[in-house]
């Protein structure tokens, strides 16, 4: 080992990040980063993200530390940006002391409650079918596997939780979305992207819109990305139905039209909606804000979606998430595609079809093979233990999905790529 690189593994012991085998530690290195912005040192965490940059083993966690650079890249953008200096104010935000929270038996009964933190009271147990999904798979395999996370366990579900708040202000920053109370006060855990990682925030200096009564649906982290805005803030959607027509539901983006066609499906009036895209400036005298599911899921968010089914059709479908358009796409993306036509299955380009009829489609899907990325969200419409192979390549392994299917008995197999090229003769064998 170099002596430069034994200078950069002798800093990061030092942070406690760094694994005696070779590696850093991806779980610690994220906390720690998160510490640094939300302290408001950013040059300090730049540094952190060079010294693993100009390291040996940059490329051992390469797609996380890109991820921080970008996250930090966002901050400092809109720090700098001229229209949000022209027109936000500043504010700095105190996380709420989240120990202070009350337990209650229906969540439901929201309306009811005073100003604070609702948890529902839940009984929840561990999860590890790890050593029984992946019987099929070469001791090499379940190494790799392991090593990425997907042997550890998971909880069968998350307690579901709801903040009460009086007088709040809506944050409408893209990436920073939040709302604050009076003394600026906030869920640090319920807040989009960038808000996550600083308490700096903004306050839009336009007249606000005023509204007596709201549900806040859930901040997605990135109102973008088709897996964040359908679990984490369209989910929230289910509060709705338990509240009065009087109560207005606030939201980030409704970027996929998913919101729309819930509400004309489960008979929620439409002009209930608020966008906080389009109405940056808002005041709420009473909050109803929900957290979100969590990463892992349960099986309550399959039960919800269920609902959106078309139980119609006895047809089962078989398809393939394309990645021929996307710079993720596998080298040999094209014979992938040629092969499984020739099983029968329908090639999707997801970034052309309309939620309504992606709801549609995988209401009939019986076995889904796609790249790990946010297209494996529409699980959430398929039929309880369907098949479905996760394609990912050697850089980039994690077990989001695995534990998510594991919530609907899904049939879940992994399959990694060898130099970015698919192993056909493999996914014959898993198919």
């Amino acid at each position: 080992m170099s002596s430069d690189i034994k200078n950069v593994v002798e800093e990061l012991k030092v942070l406690d990040i760094w694994h005696d085998n070779g590696n850093i530690d991806p779980f610690k290195l994220s906390p720690l980063f998160m510490n640094l912005t939300k302290n408001g040192e950013l040059d300090k965490a730049q540094n952190i993200i060079n010294l693993v940059k100009n390291s040996g083993f940059y490329d051992k966690i390469r797609v996380r530390i890109n991820t921080h650079q970008n996250q930090l890249d966002g901050i400092r953008r809109v720090l700098e940006d001229s229209v949000v200096q022209h027109g936000f104010d500043k504010v700095n935000l105190v996380p709420y002391d989240v120990k202070n929270q009350n337990e209650v038996f229906d969540i439901r009964d929201a309306k009811f409650f005073e100003e604070g933190l609702y948890k529902k009271r839940d009984s929840f147990w561990k999860i590890n079918k790890f050593n029984e999904d992946f019987s099929y798979a070469s001791d090499a395999l379940r190494i790799k596997l392991s090593d990425a996370g997907f042997a550890r366990s998971i909880n069968s579900s998350v307690p579901e939780k709801i903040r009460v708040a009086s007088n709040v202000k809506v944050h409408g920053v893209p990436e920073f979305y939040a709302i604050s109370d009076p003394n600026n006060r906030y869920d640090e855990d319920n807040v989009s992207r960038l808000a996550r990682l600083t308490n700096i925030n903004f306050v839009s200096r336009s007249e606000p819109i005023h509204i007596k009564k709201a549900l806040v649906l859930p901040f997605d982290s990135a109102s973008v990305n088709y897996y964040h805005n359908i679990s984490e803030m369209v989910y929230g959607i289910r509060y709705a139905e338990f509240l009065d027509c009087e109560y207005k539901i606030v939201y980030t983006e409704d970027r996929f039209g998913a919101l729309e066609f819930i509400c004309q499906k489960l008979g929620i009036d439409l002009n209930r909606l608020v966008s906080i895209k389009d109405r940056e400036s808002i005041r709420i005298d009473k909050a109803l804000h929900p957290s979100s599911v969590g990463y892992s899921w349960n099986k309550k968010i399959f039960d919800f979606f269920s609902r959106l089914r078309d139980e119609t059709s006895g047809e089962d479908v078989k398809v393939y998430i394309s990645r021929m358009r996307s710079k993720r796409a596998f080298d040999n993306e094209e014979a992938v595609e040629d092969y499984l036509k020739s099983k029968g299955f329908l090639i999707l380009r997801a970034e052309e079809v309309t939620f309504k009829d992606q709801v549609e489609l995988f209401s009939k899907v019986k076995v889904l093979v796609a790249g790990h990325g946010a297209g494996l969200t529409n699980m959430l419409f398929m039929a309880k233990g369907g098949k479905i192979i996760e394609l990912f390549t050697e850089s980039y392994v994690k077990p989001d999905f695995y534990f998510r299917s594991i919530h609907n008995a899904f049939n879940y197999k992994a399959l990694v790529a060898n130099n970015n090229m698919v192993p056909i003769s493999e996914l014959h064998e898993l198919l």
